[in-house]
């Protein structure tokens, strides 16, 4: 499955890797990792992929079995079929519809500049009426 660079790195889904993983190229994994990858690009789960550790990277996308915690700088986008047990952290996260999830999911926080400030909130309740 290449879906990024020429330098990519490829874990074939008949490969079992036990230990940690150090990439400046983007990696792709279809078959089972037990460790840690950091990859100053791009990390991609196949479908087929079982990963257990923690994974560091610009951007992450996981579609198959993973456990542990991803840190992508700018976005981690998980699609079907996809299982997740642990947490995300990035500044976007996308989640498509039908994935299972088991741990946080924290993105960007908002900054204190775009919360309203405490005076621009009504102070007196809004009367609610029943309508007959």
């Amino acid at each position: 499955m290449k879906l990024f660079s020429k330098e990519e790195s490829y874990i074939s889904k008949k490969v079992q890797l036990y230990g940690n993983v150090e990439s400046e190229s983007d990696i792709s994994i279809d078959g089972s990792v037990y460790g840690n990858v950091r990859s100053k690009k791009h990390v991609m789960l196949g479908a087929t992929a079982r990963f257990e550790g923690n994974i560091e990277s610009d951007t992450v996308m996981v579609c198959g079995y993973f456990k542990g915690t991803i840190v992508a700088k700018r976005m981690i986008e998980v699609r079907t079929p996809a299982t997740i047990v642990g947490d995300l952290i990035s500044d976007s996260v996308r989640v498509e519809s039908g994935v299972a999830i088991q741990g946080k999911v924290m993105a960007k926080t908002v900054e204190q500049e775009y919360l309203p400030d405490a005076e621009s909130v009504a102070e007196e309740p809004i009367p609610v009426t029943a309508e007959e």
